[in-house]
């Protein structure tokens, strides 16, 4: 077997120090029959309280903490601190937290952590406009309330924090600590979603498992595009420092000699999409071009753009579809909170006898696996950080059925190297792929993926340029097992791979 020098071993294993415990069915299940609060029902609970209260009239600065929000424009606790300075002239500071703890145990891409950095230098100029500064702090540990109270209180000399929610188990849970400390004032704000989680229910009032009627809801709902256009007086901005955090960063956070980060800013990346929105639907599917997609995904994530100002001036149907479908896993993740805890929506795939061959999840990762279309997909991840939608379903359905391998390897493997990576998409997509999530596709249902590679890429193109051992290998060939000196023939036989998989689901799921 070819050796290779990435440690696949932080992907194999999903019990560690933030989790050396996975979660049980049985236990999980306390959420859904109200035994244990969801933590989002227990953050609005702290918050309403916080909302409230008054604002100490005398503060001069306050605080809003970006975190998935790396904006000005619609972005709505920025708005209400921007209207409650106003009113007591108190003054704005913006305030980024580089936790490489958090990055660190979260998996975050270093192609992502490019792109937020990236990020982080348009809004700064964005602010200075309104006389806004943004001090960005870096820190190696994890985010704790003392020291959050000390920054805040200290370093930024304030007591009043805005900040907007984020739907994911560990954030929920740290943003809990945060409203109920008795030395800030601080107030949370939904604005990750067009539309808040828990607005759009069952008749029994529960949350949707399935996305259409969700979806059928979800379009009658309004919402607001917030404009922020104030200007703080220059005179007042205070004199905060950011750390040197670019020279502070550890090496396993930067992107390699070899890769480099395609940016585009914000504005600029959604005008350049809209006159080729009304192409999505026919071309969405084909990883040759790489303008068949919005590429938005990724501002989306780090929120440099709000999904409502996307759908407000995109209103192609197929593309605010997509749109729509990151809402409903931010739904679906805070209504069931142990999906971020590698536990699967059906309970029953627990059970799924997975292979313990883990070199088959090795080749997968590193694009070796004998199948052109999978190789490229996995190498054009590796080398850009980005790959279609359809590239993900396919590589995910092979990975999982194929291969029999554990989904969460994979789900853990697209989380640590996609530009966009975003935990309620990726894990919605893996579960689909997986036929374990919400909403899954049939467990008897395993793309063929030479079928795919011919539907997708007919004449080889994508497959040729990221697979160069096979540029001169005739396009009719590459879509079904080669035999090329210099190239590994396939790992599995896929008549041989498809049974097992049938007799692996039908022995956990029927």
């Amino acid at each position: 077997m070819k050796k290779f020098k990435t440690d696949f071993s932080r992907y194999t294993r999903f019990e560690d120090s933030n989790y050396p415990r996975l979660i049980t069915p049985k236990r999980a299940n306390d959420f859904n029959n109200g035994k244990r609060p969801l933590p989002i029902t227990v953050l609005e609970e702290a918050n309403k309280k916080n909302l409230s209260s008054t604002i100490d009239e005398k503060e001069k600065y306050f605080v809003h903490w970006f975190r998935s929000d790396l904006r000005v424009h619609d972005n709505t606790a920025l708005y209400h601190l921007v209207e409650e300075a106003k009113r007591i002239k108190a003054h704005p500071i913006g305030l980024y937290i580089i936790s490489e703890h958090d990055w660190r145990t979260h998996l975050e891409s270093p192609f992502k952590i490019e792109f937020i950095l990236k990020s982080l230098e348009v809004l700064k100029k964005s602010l200075l406009n309104l006389n806004i500064p943004l001090c960005i702090v870096h820190t190696a540990d994890k985010i704790d309330v003392k020291w959050f109270e000390k920054l805040v209180k200290e370093r930024l000399q304030s007591s009043t924090v805005f900040f907007n929610i984020q739907y994911e188990f560990d954030e929920l849970k740290r943003d809990i600590s945060i409203l109920n400390s008795k030395e800030l004032n601080c107030r949370a704000f939904h604005d990750q979603c067009a539309v808040k989680p828990g607005t759009l229910t069952t008749g029994k009032g529960s949350q949707y498992a399935k996305f259409t009627p969700w979806f059928n809801k979800w379009q009658k709902e309004k919402f607001n595009v917030l404009e922020i256009t104030h200007k703080f007086s220059k005179s007042s901005i205070p004199d905060v420092k950011s750390d040197n955090y670019k020279d502070m960063l550890s090496s396993e956070f930067l992107l390699g000699n070899n890769k480099r980060l395609e940016y585009t800013e914000p504005e600029e990346a959604l005008n350049n999409w809209i006159p080729k929105a009304n192409g999505y639907k026919q071309n969405k599917d084909n990883p040759a071009d790489d303008h068949a997609s919005s590429r938005l995904s990724s501002h989306l994530a780090v929120g440099t753009l709000s999904s409502r100002y996307v759908i407000s001036k995109c209103k192609e149907f197929e593309f605010v579809r997509e749109v729509a479908f990151r809402d409903f896993y931010k739904h679906v993740l805070a209504n069931w909170p142990y999906l971020a805890m590698y536990l699967p929506f059906n309970f029953a795939a627990t059970t799924i006898k997975w292979s313990d061959d883990i070199s088959l999840f090795e080749k997968w990762c590193m694009g070796q696996t004998g199948f052109p279309f999978v190789d490229a997909t996995m190498r054009q991840l590796l080398e850009t950080g980005y790959i279609n939608n359809r590239c993900r379903m396919v590589v995910a359905s092979f990975l999982a059925k194929d291969l029999g391998q554990d989904w969460r390897m994979g789900e853990k493997w697209f989380h640590h190297h996609l530009v966009d990576a975003d935990l309620s998409s990726n894990n919605a997509g893996w579960g689909w792929a997986s036929s374990t999530g919400i909403d899954a596709q049939p467990w008897f249902r395993i793309f063929n993926v030479y079928t795919q590679s011919s539907k997708f890429d007919p004449d080889g193109i994508f497959i040729k340029k990221w697979v160069p051992e096979l540029k001169d290998i005739d396009a009719s060939e590459l879509h079904g097992p080669l035999d090329v000196e210099g190239y590994p023939t396939p790992i599995v036989d896929r008549a041989e791979a498809r049974e097992e998989a049938l007799d692996r689901y039908r022995e956990a799921l029927t």
